[in-house]
């Protein structure tokens, strides 16, 4: 509620505890331009919006839901992988809250798992660069799944903090100037994470981990073809594009190729001056 409460104050000056926050959550706004400090001394620090424009474009991409469209089974856009999705349905399906960690190198059907559980009834999809704030704001609608997409990239640590309180004793604790907010939450999150470097072992030991490995050949050339069925391109340029991005395993690259390539030619001459990662 931060961004809704610094509306309020957009035509005068405001202490960090009557918008609900701290001076180091307005620090973080006041990077992107958002708010300025006009007054401080030891005892106390004066702020002021100096965008309350931009301020009504963040509200509106936190509001923003991605969510995919709910009239074919989940994860029925997935090829292969079936104890995955067997045990995240498990998971999902769970009286209990279970939390999970999707691990593994880029390309592995992570996100796309993520995705498609955007189609179960009262998800929120949050990207790494969700703030300490936003995900308090977000946890108080009390949603049934909270989907994090790359968990070790995350921008505020304090994120962290928050997600080990709920994984583990399940309660929304905040503290403000005057009171402390406490409420019980059932939600289940689900993560995905290239690498668990970044992620406290605290927070770690909440989630089970579901290890995702690399596509082999055949997995590859079946879910390119599968991802390609509905382009409008002949069936030897699609065979053209699989072979040459199958040495990286991406199967992002497939599709950028698809989206550009009319020919074998053209193929050729973009992927001379890309960089595939591999």
């Amino acid at each position: 509620m931060l961004l809704e409460k610094l509306l309020e104050y957009a035509n005068k000056e405001f202490e960090p505890y009557e918008v609900q926050a701290t001076n180091s959550d307005l620090v973080k706004l006041m990077r992107y331009g958002i708010v300025k400090i006009v007054f401080k001394s030891n005892k106390r620090t004066v702020w002021t919006v100096i965008d309350p424009e931009k301020i009504k474009r963040l509200i509106t991409l936190r509001n923003t839901k991605i969510r995919l469209p709910s009239d074919k089974p989940l994860f029925s856009n997935i090829v292969g992988y079936d104890i995955h999705k067997k045990l995240l349905l498990k998971c999902v399906n769970s009286e209990k809250p279970i939390h999970v960690l999707l691990l593994g190198k880029h390309s592995t059907a992570k996100t796309l798992f993520l995705l498609e559980l955007t189609k179960v009834e009262g998800t929120e999809y949050l990207t790494p660069y969700i703030t300490y704030v936003g995900l308090f704001d977000v946890l108080e609608t009390h949603p049934k799944l909270l989907l994090i997409d790359q968990l070790d990239n995350l921008k505020d640590n304090k994120v962290y903090r928050l997600l080990i309180d709920i994984c583990e004793y399940g309660y929304l604790t905040k503290i403000t100037h005057n009171e402390t907010v406490r409420d019980k939450t059932d939600v289940k999150v689900i993560a995905t994470a290239n690498t668990v470097k970044r992620i406290p072992d605290a927070l770690l030991s909440r989630f089970l981990i579901v290890k995702f490995r690399e596509y082999s050949d055949i997995e590859y050339i079946n879910i390119a073809n599968t991802l390609l069925k509905d382009y409008n391109i002949d069936s030897e340029l699609k065979e053209y594009i699989i072979q040459k991005t199958l040495p990286y395993k991406d199967i992002r690259n497939v599709l950028k190729l698809a989206n550009i390539c009319n020919s074998k030619e053209e193929v050729d001459q973009f992927t001379s001056i890309l960089n595939f990662i591999q």
